[in-house]
């Protein structure tokens, strides 16, 4: 309760960049950070809210015109079909009264002259209904292009609705990330030294929590994290995994990600620091964890330190996170 951790959300990239540069004179894209020395974290709105609004409201423009072009459609319609109904009605009064009329008179076969009254209804039907076709055929086909545009609005709207939810879930572990480097720094190691925490340790920790999910009043975690899988087995396959030895002793430099080239470097050592801790979380307790930090402060070999916290070698936690990895789903 005595040290607030404050927290800056950024509405855009541009805006986020231009907050380091105004804070520290220089700036990461590693889409959130926690600064140790001024203790707050920095992320920035990654669902691009301002650019999916106007998609949102885009598509609205769209379905309220679409709507109103439906209405005067159906409104057309109507009157064709009211018109050729009223046409219809005519024909066939006009065919009642000279059918009438050829029943009542004295004049000789009847049976012919009502065969030409039905043939003239019939055929001045069929000019009616030529005529409605005409007219509604066109008008039907525009209501289908109306409702496929709507389909394909509707769908706009749920790609958008999962881009946002997708991306906002992202921002939130990004936030479950630096939270724990908050955590890390006020709360989990001994007074003085969280500044010589082994940065693979912080960000590998912090990493394995990104994945975590709150349930009701527990924070749930141990859920694998997909991209780092991807990236840990393809440099597997490469041949290109980092010597432990080498991780253990990585600088800031490393995981930052300041400009494009630096995505693969810093990809992998996030990869491997989160493989190994993802491994250790049940393995290895709290307490040999803040002997391996209390170690490494007093000068301790990181190499040596870790093998003492781990109870193996490298080599063999090498190969115990190889296989850890290559069995998660």
């Amino acid at each position: 309760t005595g040290r607030k951790i404050r927290v800056f959300l950024l509405s855009n990239l541009d805006e986020y960049l231009a907050f380091q540069k105004e804070k520290l004179g220089t700036a990461i894209r590693n889409p959130a950070f926690y600064n140790i020395v001024r203790n707050y974290i920095v992320a920035y709105d990654m669902v691009q809210g301002q650019k999916a609004d106007q998609i949102r409201d885009d598509v609205f423009t769209i379905e309220r015109k679409a709507k109103e072009a439906e209405k005067q459609i159906k409104k057309e319609k109507s009157r064709i079909r009211k018109e050729a109904a009223k046409e219809r009605g005519k024909i066939n009064r006009e065919a009642d009264r000279w059918r009438a009329k050829i029943l009542g008179d004295l004049g000789g076969d009847k049976k012919k002259r009502l065969r030409i009254v039905e043939n003239w209804r019939r055929e001045n039907l069929n000019r009616v209904n030529k005529w409605e076709k005409e007219q509604l055929d066109p008008l039907d086909g525009l209501l289908k292009q109306i409702h496929d545009g709507k389909a394909k609005n509707r769908d706009a709207i749920a790609k958008n609705r999962r881009t946002r939810h997708a991306a906002n879930r992202v921002m939130f572990e990004k936030l479950f990330h630096e939270g724990f480097h908050a955590f890390s720094r006020n709360f989990l190691w001994p007074a003085g030294r969280t500044v010589f925490v082994p940065l693979w340790l912080d960000e590998g920790l912090a990493s394995y929590y990104e994945m975590s999910v709150v349930e009701g009043d527990e924070l749930v975690h141990s859920a694998p994290f997909p991209a780092f899988v991807t990236i840990f087995k393809k440099a597997q396959g490469e041949g290109t995994l980092l010597r432990i030895e080498d991780l253990l002793v990585a600088t800031p430099l490393q995981f930052q990600v300041a400009g494009h080239t630096d995505r693969r470097t810093s990809d992998i050592h996030y990869a491997q620091s989160w493989a190994i801790a993802h491994y250790m979380v049940g393995r290895i307790s709290r307490a040999r964890m803040t002997a391996y930090v209390a170690a490494v402060v007093a000068g301790t070999d990181k190499v040596k330190a870790f093998e003492a916290m781990m109870g193996k070698s490298v080599r063999q936690v090498d190969a115990d996170v190889r296989l850890h990895v290559a069995r998660l789903k």
